[in-house]
């Protein structure tokens, strides 16, 4: 192979100097393009290694900036949490000041009330006797001479027509304005004033706590509610509230709602310690241990302790309603469905109940034509607790929504319970209307333990209420040596009063400033209430204002009649004895007929 250093120019012919020339070209072009290879590919790898270097330092940085960001984020929300813990430790502080701040406005309350029930109750009661004094004053027993002390003609004659004697009557008439009554016979012996006696008892009420006084039933919780569930015990303690009811029962249901309970799993506590009432037969009195009128008072009273039960055919077949159901109480029923007129035996089913430790039965039995309406059965069969515990779990579900996994306790209130919420009866003016107009023998015996309780302190006591009566009348000038009033209802073969001051006491109250209620709670001759079918044929009908009562050996009937003159009367009649109750009605009606005509009845009258 030929090179140019083994060659000269001048060895060389011109024919191979031309080949050389060529050879030498194609070489430089070659080593020219190599070079340019080498070049461009040398750039290439650079450019490639600075690529990867820039694109490794990229996904470096972006690494870097995530994980700034989600360290970012963890502190935000770490703030975020401290910020929420804050606010909730804020509220909870909020709570707990508001709860002290209450808790101190109602001790300070409670005080206040005792200061004024301490010092105003004397003030308030010389204004009462300051505007008694402006009315008509009966005058001194011992100072009542030429008073008419013979029962007039025509109710003798009808006395011995009745074959009663009259010895057992006592008898007391007086016109508003005189001094002397027109009528005094055997007015100071004590006798048995049956439910004459809520007269009494009303009227001290009246003055004792006034006419707006409202009786609480309150709400306490303990533990904690988060997520609308109380992990704790619910709390209810009574005060004596005579018509605290289903449809309150429901309204406080309603306000636990509203306060962001929805289900409770604890205890339920039902605390009735503001009344301590002996515990007794309920049927010592005539042995009807179920009957309404024998029910005994509680603090926490639900229902007026009556189980209600309503027979009714439906689809041909005798069903039993009870919409206050309570757990101890199993009901069976055994009616037999029969077709024909409903009449006799096929009219009303038969009821009985039974009693095996605290469980109780009650069996209905008999026939029931399917003609028939409904039958109602109202029996004081168990205590207010286990009415109001079995109802809370019946209506629970469709007032609130929740649930309830709870245990029945009878117990007191815990000392750090917290208050939810408090109901609040009717008024007191109201509450008499029923108990006078009705004769309800359980109201009057709660507002005899609540005058106890507010006037001598809690827990109250019949005897207490008795005390605290006494006091009161007694502060009032209204003083009764022989009055004896047991329960306040006058259901009793004890309780004593004589006519006389029972005629006093409705002359203090026609010249009270309670006047008014006062009246309004007795019942209207041959319009309402016990004596809505009596007087229907006299002229006292709808002029006449009467508390009526009867025993098994005593009628009794009280009150005031508008006369014939157009002044007021203050009638008061007390009659015991065997046949008191079943032929001393016409003679009664009698004296307050004659009372009516102020004693001078017209002739036709006189002769009917």
């Amino acid at each position: 192979m030929l090179t140019t250093t083994s060659i000269t120019k001048r060895s060389l012919l011109p024919f191979d100097r031309v080949l050389i020339k060529k050879h030498l070209k194609l070489n430089q072009s070659f080593l020219k393009n190599t070079t340019i290879a080498l070049i461009i590919g040398a750039i290439s790898l650079s450019s490639i290694s600075s690529m990867a270097n820039s694109y490794n330092g990229y996904k470096a940085q972006l690494t870097t900036q995530q994980q700034q960001a989600q360290q970012r984020k963890q502190w935000y929300k770490k703030q975020e949490q401290l910020k929420l813990q804050q606010i909730l430790l804020k509220r909870k502080r909020h709570q707990l000041a508001e709860q002290k701040r209450i808790r101190l406005h109602n001790e300070r309350r409670q005080q206040h009330i005792r200061k004024q029930q301490k010092w105003k109750k004397p003030q308030q009661s010389r204004q009462v006797r300051k505007i008694a004094q402006r009315g008509p004053r009966l005058a001194p027993a011992s100072q009542q001479r030429g008073v008419n002390r013979r029962l007039p003609l025509e109710v003798s004659n009808l006395f011995k027509q009745s074959k009663i004697s009259q010895q057992t009557m006592g008898v007391f008439v007086l016109r508003i304005g005189d001094r002397l009554p027109m009528l005094a016979y055997n007015d100071d012996r004590a006798r048995a004033p049956a439910s004459v006696m809520k007269l009494v008892t009303t009227y001290s009420a009246l003055g004792a706590l006034g006419a707006n006084y409202r009786w609480p039933t309150e709400v306490y919780m303990t533990g904690s509610l988060k997520g609308g569930t109380l992990k704790g015990n619910l709390i209810f303690k009574g005060y004596g509230a005579p018509d605290f009811d289903l449809p309150a029962l429901r309204t406080v249901m309603r306000q636990l709602r509203n306060k962001g309970i929805r289900n409770i799993s604890g205890n339920i506590i039902f605390d009735s310690s503001y009344f301590q009432v002996p515990k007794v037969d309920a049927g010592a009195f005539d042995g009807k241990r179920y009957a309404s009128y024998n029910a005994q008072p509680e603090a926490l009273l639900f229902s007026g302790k009556l189980s209600k039960y309503t027979v009714r055919n439906v689809r041909g077949r005798p069903r039993i309603y009870n919409p206050t159901p309570a757990h101890n109480i199993r009901v069976v029923n055994r009616i037999k469905s029969v077709g024909g007129r409903c009449r006799g035996r096929s009219r009303s089913p038969h009821m009985s109940i039974s009693k095996r430790g605290s469980q109780h039965t009650v069996t209905f039995s008999g026939r029931f034509s399917r003609r028939c309406g409904s039958r109602q059965f109202n029996k004081a069969i168990t205590d207010s607790p286990n009415m109001m515990y079995s109802s809370l779990h019946r209506y629970w579900k469709h007032d609130v929504g929740g649930y309830l996994k709870t245990r029945f306790i009878q117990g007191r209130k815990p000392a750090r319970a917290r208050l939810l919420y408090r109901h609040q009866s009717a008024p007191l003016r109201q509450i008499i209307s029923k108990v006078n107009k009705k004769s309800n023998n359980l109201m009057a015996r709660q507002i005899l333990l609540t005058i106890g309780a507010r006037r001598l302190g809690a827990p109250s006591s019949p005897r207490k209420g008795e005390k605290a009566v006494k006091q009161w009348l007694a502060s009032q000038g209204l003083n009764f040596p022989e009055l004896r009033i047991e329960n306040g209802s006058g259901l009793s073969r004890w309780s004593r009063i004589s006519a006389r001051h029972i005629g006093e006491l409705l002359l203090h109250a026609y010249n009270s400033p309670n006047r008014d209620f006062f009246k309004q709670s007795l019942a209207i001759a041959a319009k309402d209430g016990t004596i809505r079918k009596r007087f229907r044929r006299s002229p006292v009908a709808g002029r006449g204002r009467f508390k009526t009562g009867s025993l098994r050996d005593a009628r009794a009937i009280a009150g005031y009649v508008r006369g014939i003159d157009g002044k007021d009367y203050i009638v008061s009649i007390l009659h015991n004895g065997k046949a008191a109750r079943s032929r001393g009605k016409k003679a009664h009606d009698k004296l307050i007929e004659w009372a009516f005509w102020h004693g001078r009845p017209p002739r036709k009258v006189a002769a009917r």
